[in-house]
C-alpha cells in the first residue's frame, strides 16, 4: 500500500478539503481515512473543516501534538485518532467539542491529566483514552456526563481513589480501568446506581479492602476483572447471585477462605 504524508502546508488543506468534498457526496459531512498509512503531523487546517460530523483518522502514523484548532469543530459527533503516535496533552479547545458523543484517544503516547473540561461535554457517551500515559487521579467532574455508557481508561498512570461520584452515573455499561495506579477500597455502593453495568474491569490496581457483598446488585455483569490488586477477606457469596456473569477474575489478590 502506497504511503501518504500530512504536512502542515495549504496544498494539504486543498487536499482534504477535496477529499471531504468527495465523501460528503457519498456518506455525508465525514473525514474517515482510517488505516490509510498516513503519516506526519496532523494539519490544524483540519480545524477550519466546521461542517464535519465525523472525523476519523485511527490506525494511521500520525505524530506529534494534537493542534488545537480541532477544538473548532464544533459540529463534530465522532472523533476517532486512536492507534496512532500522537504525544502530549490533550489541548484545551477540546472543551469546545460540546456535541462529541464518541471521543477515541486510545493507543497514542498523549501525557499529563485527564483535563476537567471534558466534561464540559455533557452529552458524550463513549470516552477512551486508554493506553497513553496519561497520569494523575479521575477528575469528579467526568460524573457531569449525562449519559455515559462507556468509560475506558486503562493502560495509564492514574492514580488516586475512584470519585465516588462514578458509581451514580447509572447509564455506564462498561467501566475500564485496568492496569493503573489506583487505590482505595473498592466501596459498598458501587452496584447500586449502575443496574446496565456489563463491564468492570478494575484488575492490576492497588486496591485494598474487601469485595463488596453488593456486587450483585450488578445484576446485568458479564464479566467482572478484579485480580491483581491487594483485596482481602472471602470471597463474597452474593456473587453466586450474578447469573449473567461469563468471565470472573479474581487472582492475584489476598483472598482467603472457601470459594462459595
Amino acid at each position: 500500500m502506497a504511503k501518504f504524508r500530512f504536512l502542515p502546508s495549504a496544498l494539504t488543506f486543498i487536499h482534504c478539503l477535496m477529499l471531504s468534498s468527495a465523501m460528503m457526496a457519498q456518506q455525508g459531512p465525514s473525514l474517515n481515512l482510517p488505516y490509510m498509512n498516513l503519516t506526519g503531523t496532523i494539519p490544524p487546517q483540519l480545524g477550519n473543516l466546521s461542517f464535519l460530523l465525523s472525523l476519523n483518522l485511527t490506525g494511521n502514523g500520525f505524530h506529534g501534538h494534537l493542534p488545537g484548532e480541532l477544538g473548532q469543530l464544533s459540529r463534530l459527533n465522532i472523533m476517532d485518532l486512536s492507534f496512532n503516535l500522537l504525544t502530549g496533552q490533550i489541548p484545551s479547545s477540546f472543551g469546545s467539542l460540546n456535541r462529541v458523543l464518541h471521543l477515541n484517544l486510545r493507543n497514542n503516547s498523549l501525557s499529563g491529566a485527564i483535563p476537567r473540561f471534558i466534561a464540559n461535554n455533557s452529552n458524550m457517551e463513549i470516552l477512551d483514552l486508554g493506553f497513553n500515559s496519561i497520569q494523575g487521579d479521575i477528575p469528579p467532574e467526568i460524573s457531569n456526563l449525562l449519559n455515559p455508557r462507556q468509560l475506558r481508561l486503562g493502560s495509564n498512570k492514574l492514580s488516586g481513589p475512584i470519585p465516588s461520584s462514578i458509581y451514580n452515573m447509572s447509564s455506564l455499561q462498561l467501566i475500564s480501568l485496568y492496569s493503573n495506579s489506583l487505590s482505595g477500597e473498592i466501596p459498598d455502593e458501587i452496584c447500586r446506581h449502575l443496574p446496565r453495568l456489563e463491564i468492570l474491569y478494575l484488575d492490576s490496581n492497588e486496591f485494598s479492602g474487601q469485595i463488596p457483598t453488593s456486587i450483585a446488585e450488578c445484576r446485568n455483569l458479564l464479566a467482572l476483572s478484579l485480580d491483581s490488586n491487594r483485596l482481602s477477606g472471602g470471597i463474597p457469596r452474593s456473587i453466586g447471585n450474578l447469573t449473567m456473569l461469563q468471565e470472573i477474575y479474581l487472582d492475584n489478590n489476598h483472598l482467603k477462605g472457601e470459594i462459595p
